[in-house]
């Protein structure tokens, strides 16, 4: 895990040295899809050992994410995995 730690570390001083834009875009795609893999991982445990659990957040609840680019990563999400907004909702109310 420390590698991990290193990672953010790492990808923490790009993003103040304002070098994120120089990410090459199948890099940051495997990013993504490792990050989320993780995320459902952690989600698929929790719900393992208790099903009635609070669910762990992608983002903290204090993140300083703009909500513009918060929901421009959503759009490109959805229209990736081909995902209609009906679909989406419908998994909520599940």
């Amino acid at each position: 895990m420390e590698r991990i730690k290193q990672l953010i570390s790492a990808l923490k001083e790009e993003q103040i040295n304002g070098k994120l834009d120089e990410v090459e875009i199948a890099d940051m795609q495997t990013l993504t899809e490792i990050v989320i893999k993780m995320y459902g991982r952690k989600l698929e445990v929790l719900y393992q050992k208790d099903f009635s659990a609070e669910p762990i957040m992608p983002v903290s609840k204090s993140s300083f994410l703009p909500q513009t680019e918060t929901i421009m990563f959503i759009h490109g999400l959805l229209q990736a995995k081909n995902i209609e907004l009906f679909e989406l909702q419908m998994f909520k109310s599940f």
